[in-house]
This record gives C-alpha cells, sequence and structure tokens, in this order.
C-alpha cells in the first residue's frame, strides 16, 4: 500500500500538469542520478521524434545536453526518445515533482 501511495504522489503532479494548458511551460519532473540529470517538461517536444511522445524532455550528462521528448505510459513508465537516437523507459516513480511552477 505504502508503495502505491508513493506512486501517487510523484504521478499526480504530473498527470495534472501533462493535463492541463500550462500559462507558462517549464519542468514538471526531475530525476539525478549517476551524473545524469533528465528532465521533463510541459512543453511540445521541439525534435522530430515517435509521434506518441509530445512532450520535451532533456538529459544533461557533464557538458553535454540532449533534447528529447517523453509520455507516460502504464506501468507507470515514462518513455524516451533524445535526439543523439537514445531510448530510455523509467519507472515514473524514481522522478521528482518540480514544485513551484
Amino acid at each position: 500500500m505504502k508503495l502505491i501511495l508513493d506512486i501517487l504522489r510523484v504521478l499526480f503532479p504530473i498527470l495534472l500538469l501533462l493535463g492541463s494548458v500550462p500559462a507558462q511551460a517549464g519542468p514538471i519532473a526531475v530525476l539525478t542520478g549517476g551524473g545524469v540529470r533528465i528532465t521533463l517538461y510541459t512543453e511540445p517536444c521541439a525534435i522530430k521524434a515517435p509521434s506518441n511522445l509530445p512532450q520535451r524532455a532533456t538529459w544533461v550528462k557533464g557538458a553535454e545536453m540532449f533534447e528529447g521528448c517523453f509520455n507516460l505510459f502504464s506501468g507507470p513508465i515514462v518513455a524516451m526518445y533524445f535526439d543523439d537516437d537514445t531510448i530510455a523507459a523509467i519507472p515514473a516513480a524514481l522522478f521528482t515533482a518540480v514544485e513551484g511552477i
């Protein structure tokens, strides 16, 4: 039960933001670890990517930054594609909601 509540605590703000039209685009969730930072945004994807990944994501590793796109799928899993042709599928519970948007 605690695991379900933890997942809902992370997912609820993300789902609310994805389902609404933001007044100003901005980050909604981040994942940091192993020298990598992945940020999910409310903005539309800016690169050519699969059509089922409509939202913007960025992946920063060291001095390199890659643009990407994401969507939330059942599981719940955040699926991502980046402009260096990297793909990733990460459990949504590992992301932290960004507060104060």
